[in-house]
């Protein structure tokens, strides 16, 4: 088999800045293989060895990304392509999928091209299928197994709340998950081995005739704001009966406050003003109901109104409560390659303002696929929409999240996924009936067939929690009893980080950090979590970080609002009392056979 692996070269995370033009900044840092881009490279390696074939590793960057190309070399890739030149500075998603595209055709005819499921320096998840649609070939995301039959593959991808088996015929775009493989990585002695004629550096003169660069990228970065508050870093160090009072006092401001109502959805509007397309989620009404509540307060400002893709046989009356105008019925909802098909006519023809999809895996893929059909700006992993002068303008987090970044669009239309959890939820307005469309049928085909789907946790809990209990290393696993009544009390969910669902302590579902989920909630309890950049990047935007942990010189301490050096086994019961203390339940933590942490 012809392999090909797409590997990027990304700074190290504590050295990412952003330049002027709110790009990064990459010229004279050190750069390193993206840590997703190394699991497709190892297995991109072992797959070609495996079937006698040959394993080409492409990567598009500044010069100084001859280095990674070497290494990557180094660690078996058969050779490499290095795709350079100063008119690629400042590609945006669309423009790097076209780039890339082209460095494949120069390099050949490929069975399989492998990819990062992300990389650390933007997080968007959506580049290796506009690739798959460049090509006309399916696509598997996050996976993390694989087996090759004779022109196919059957894989096992992470989905966000859980994993499916499916099945694909070569050619095949498929993304790797951090769990498929171990990493390779090459010893001095393996780089300064490698002979130069092995890797090949071309410019934009040798792929076919395009935009890149800047004049093919529809987006741009505009205004920059700081996205994350300060951390007061208290730390109490001989002191668990203070740190418990302070704690349970931020802790009950919060589960014992009123909830505030949600705002009510605007009017409906007539569907002759400008539309925005809102395509619900499979099996997530929860997340449709957040896009249609941005899309009806973003139209509302853009004088529009809201159009719901969803599946025939729905009835109109309740998500015309939740912000729709129109309905638009359209079959194929879960297949993402046949449901951006039959969209596309229809997009052409009303060129909505935007298509709102959230960012999970089978969203990123129906935006990604929609965007290259459609030759329009494509943003990824929106966390806020505002509409300034009179357009649309897309916040999304940038530098590990620790900045927000304004995106313009300059086509009429953009594909935007929006963050679970971001999304606004508006109390409902009165019934209307809809008018309804119906999509005509497609002959397209399926290019992924689903096998078999396992669902290990819901999704909408972490994202409503204005509570989440962090675990780490530091409890074992026979104590989690303890922690899901304290849980109960305040009535908050349950998180990990990696290295507790490695362990297969908890779901993945659960994981939070880069390589997991991003949560937004109002307090984060970190037990036992040594708090590691990887994990804490995932609860950047809590509004407080409490932490309980044994070792003084742990990380968490750094990047918390109030911490406590002991034994959370000696602290619970404190905490637990003056919450009780406050009015909070007396359930029994004795009974069921577990340990009463009161």
């Amino acid at each position: 088999m012809r392999v090909a692996v797409l590997v990027k070269a990304v700074p190290k995370i504590e050295e990412l800045t952003l330049d002027e033009r709110g790009h990064l900044r990459r010229d004279g840092l050190a750069l390193e293989i993206n840590p997703y881009c190394r699991r497709a490279l190892a297995k991109g390696i072992e797959i070609a060895e495996e079937t006698g074939g040959e394993c080409v590793a492409i990567t598009m960057g500044p010069p100084t990304a001859v280095a990674i190309a070497t290494e990557a070399v180094a660690v078996g890739a058969d050779r490499a392509v290095v795709l350079t030149d100063p008119s690629l500075r400042g590609s945006d998603l669309l423009a790097t999928a076209r780039a890339l595209a082209g460095a494949l055709a120069y390099a050949g005819r490929f069975d399989l091209v492998l990819c990062g499921k992300a990389s650390a320096d933007a997080e968007t998840a959506v580049l290796p299928a506009q690739i798959a649609e460049m090509l006309e070939t399916g696509f598997i995301a996050a996976a993390r197994a694989m087996r090759i039959t004779p022109g196919a593959m059957i894989a096992e991808a992470e989905t966000d709340d859980g994993w499916v088996e499916v099945q694909a015929e070569l050619p095949l775009v498929v993304s790797c998950a951090e769990r498929l493989c171990s990493p390779r990585r090459a010893d001095p002695e393996a780089l300064a081995a490698v002979a130069k004629e092995r890797v090949e550096i071309i410019g934009t003169g040798a792929l076919p005739p395009g935009s890149y660069g800047l004049e093919g990228s529809p987006t741009r970065v505009g205004r920059i704001r700081h996205h994350l508050p300060s951390r007061s870093s208290e730390v109490f160090r001989d002191g668990v009966s203070a740190w418990a009072a302070r704690a349970a006092e931020i802790l009950a401001g919060v589960a014992g406050g009123k909830a505030v109502d949600p705002p009510p959805a605007p009017d409906s509007a007539p569907t002759s003003t400008p539309a925005v397309l809102v395509v619900a989620a499979p099996r997530m009404d929860w997340l449709t109901h957040e896009m249609l509540g941005t899309a009806a307060i973003m139209t509302r400002s853009l004088s529009g109104h809201v159009v719901l893709a969803t599946e025939p046989g729905l009835s109109g009356q309740e998500v015309s409560s939740q912000g729709a105008d129109a309905l638009l019925m359209v079959d194929h909802l879960a297949d993402p390659h046949r449901l951006a098909a039959a969209l596309t006519p229809w997009a052409q023809e009303h060129r909505p303002t935007a298509v709102l999809l959230p960012s999970t895996a089978w969203g990123r893929e129906v935006g990604a696929r929609l965007s290259v059909r459609l030759a329009c700006a494509l943003v990824s992993d929106v966390a806020l929409i505002e509409v300034h002068e009179g357009s649309p303008a897309y916040w999304k987090p940038a530098l590990n999240y620790s900045e927000m970044v304004e995106i313009a669009c300059a086509t009429e239309t953009a594909i935007v996924t929006l963050r679970p959890g971001s999304g606004s939820r508006t109390a409902p307005r009165s019934l209307s009936k809809l008018p309804e469309e119906h999509l005509p049928p497609i002959s397209v085909p399926s290019l992924v067939k689903t096998v078999a789907r396992v669902i290990d946790d819901e999704l909408e809990p972490l994202a409503r929690a204005e509570i989440l209990v962090g675990v780490g290393l530091g409890v074992e696993p026979g104590e989690y009893a303890r922690l899901e009544e304290f849980a109960d009390l305040i009535g908050a969910e349950m998180v990990a980080t990696r290295k507790v669902t490695d362990r297969h302590w908890m779901p993945r579902s659960r994981q939070v950090g880069a390589t997991g989920r991003f949560v937004a909630p109002l307090v984060y309890l970190a037990i036992g979590v040594s708090g590691r950049p990887m994990h804490m990047v995932g609860v950047r935007s809590a509004q407080v970080v409490l932490a309980i942990n044994s070792d003084e010189s742990a990380p968490i301490f750094s990047q918390c609002d109030l911490g406590l050096v002991a034994r959370w086994q000696d602290a619970l019961p404190l905490l637990t009392a003056e919450l009780r203390g406050r009015g909070f339940g007396t359930p029994d933590l004795s009974g069921n056979g577990t340990e009463s942490i009161a």
